[in-house]
């Protein structure tokens, strides 16, 4: 593991948040980087949130591999659980029970705001040249009327192309 700084919150951010959503599971994912969301024709109650901590997560796949198994949450707030079990295996997961980021506020909506055209290669030259200048294999894109710059998480390394854009 690595070192994040005081200010980073990024490593607080990890993990999948369960949610029940019109009574149905919805899962959203983050890394601290990347969010993902998907909503399931999984029956949940209202009840059903929380946040399953990113190591357990990692974890169910090499437990359970292609399995079926079950889900039960057991307890409520700071002393809730997930038992995982299978015929064979049961397994107890300490749940997170606290607040997540509000991930719909990031989220890209239906209707787009802004589009711009990139250049597949140059974009790929762009990251490959400031990733490899970097301390990380992360770099950021920011966008601005008819320009995109590639630059390093610590902002040091950048790199600069101007594109079409309807960008305000």
């Amino acid at each position: 593991d690595g070192y994040a700084a005081k200010n980073d919150v990024r490593v607080f951010l990890t993990g999948v948040r369960f949610e029940s959503e019109n009574g149905f599971l919805r899962l959203v994912g983050t890394d601290g980087i990347r969010l993902c969301t998907v909503k399931t024709d999984i029956a949940a109650s209202p009840s059903a949130n929380f946040i399953l901590p990113e190591s357990n997560a990692d974890a169910i796949h090499a437990v359970f591999g292609d399995s079926e198994f079950s889900a039960e949450m057991i307890g409520e707030g700071d002393n809730m659980r997930l038992l995982f079990s299978t015929e064979t295996i049961k397994w107890l997961v300490t749940l997170i029970a606290g607040t997540y980021p509000n991930w719909r506020k990031v989220m890209p909506q239906k209707n787009r705001h802004a589009q711009a055209v990139l250049d597949r290669d140059e974009l790929v030259r762009a990251v490959n040249r400031v990733t490899a200048a970097s301390d990380s294999v992360h770099a950021a894109l920011v966008f601005s009327k008819g320009r995109v710059t590639v630059q390093s998480i610590d902002g040091e390394q950048r790199e600069e192309f101007s594109v079409e854009s309807t960008l305000v």
